[in-house]
């Protein structure tokens, strides 16, 4: 447009803002591809997040006070040192993460890199480090909201690391965050578990199967977690774009099993680890404690 060259950041300074105040803001509607603007108040404002909830919504005190708190205390520092950091100051000049809740339609919470951007790139971007969850889907207070936010905070990170990173990884990734941060759910390893003839390195649109894909991508990191990762290990894979250079994985393998050679080869044996899970064979090379159930099976005429 003609413009010159466009800042990458808004602002260098700290927002300076107070509990209580109002602020709008831009909120997609991800089912129906449209953005519109919500008005918040700021109800809490701590030394790592400010939290904002719509002015629509009554949401008790206590319960944003304790979410915010098990994210500062917790959630936080635990992402951190698995995945990596997130930018900051980042684009509005301040360390601390702004968390919007209110209800939304289509997702029950994102991370949006378009608030990464100055409004000269993108005109909906509310310019600050930031996710979005659906208090109608997580309510504040409850353990599936803390889920989301070590869910979405690794998104964050992912973004700054490996920018590029593919959806299949980058989901496993953030579902594996919200292991790794205790919150186990088992509900779309099951829907793969029980239709497993779905391709990992690839992401269905289709609401139908997105499910399957994110219980695919995040068994295979369960699997890989605990046979070959450590807690440097996962920003490992990151750091080298593992999702768009599958030999990585094969390369941190075989520092155990120098048989390995190929990322054909840590899938093959993922893959009967979803039949099988036996740890008493091979050392155990073929299970892992986080599988809910075996895969189903379909016999060979």
């Amino acid at each position: 447009k003609d413009i010159g060259d466009i800042p990458t950041v808004a602002r260098t300074s700290p927002l300076n803002v107070k509990v209580g105040e109002i602020e709008t803001f831009w909120v997609s509607d991800l089912a129906q591809n449209t953005n519109y603007q919500v008005k918040a108040q700021l109800r809490y404002a701590g030394p790592v997040v400010l939290v904002y909830v719509d002015t629509s919504v009554d949401v008790a005190q206590a319960d944003i006070e304790r979410s915010a708190k098990e994210f500062e205390q917790k959630i936080y520092q635990r992402d951190r040192e698995l995945f990596g950091h997130e930018l900051s100051p980042g684009i509005d000049g301040d360390p601390r993460l702004t968390i919007l809740n209110t209800p939304l339609n289509g997702a029950g919470g994102y991370f949006s890199s378009a608030d990464g951007v100055v409004k000269a790139v993108n005109r909906f971007s509310n310019e600050r480090e930031m996710f979005v969850i659906g208090i109608n889907s997580y309510p504040l207070g409850d353990e599936s909201y803390s889920s989301t936010l070590a869910h979405e905070f690794q998104h964050m990170i992912e973004w700054n690391v490996a920018r590029r990173s593919p959806s299949w990884f980058n989901e496993g990734m953030s579902t594996l965050a919200e292991d790794l941060n205790g919150y186990i759910d088992d509900n779309t390893a099951r829907l793969y578990l029980a239709e497993p003839d779905l391709q990992l390195t690839t992401w269905s649109s289709d609401a139908a199967t997105t499910g399957n894909h994110y219980g695919e991508s995040q068994l295979f990191l369960r699997y890989f977690f605990e046979q070959y990762g450590s807690e440097q290990g996962v920003s490992e894979l990151i750091q080298a774009d593992a999702g768009n250079n599958l030999d990585v994985f094969a390369k941190v393998a075989a520092r155990k099993r120098p048989e390995i050679t190929q990322f054909a080869d840590v899938y093959a044996d993922w893959a009967v680890a979803n039949v099988l899970n036996k740890p008493q064979i091979d050392g155990g090379r073929y299970s892992y404690k986080l599988l809910p159930e075996t895969a189903a099976t379909t016999e060979l005429e």
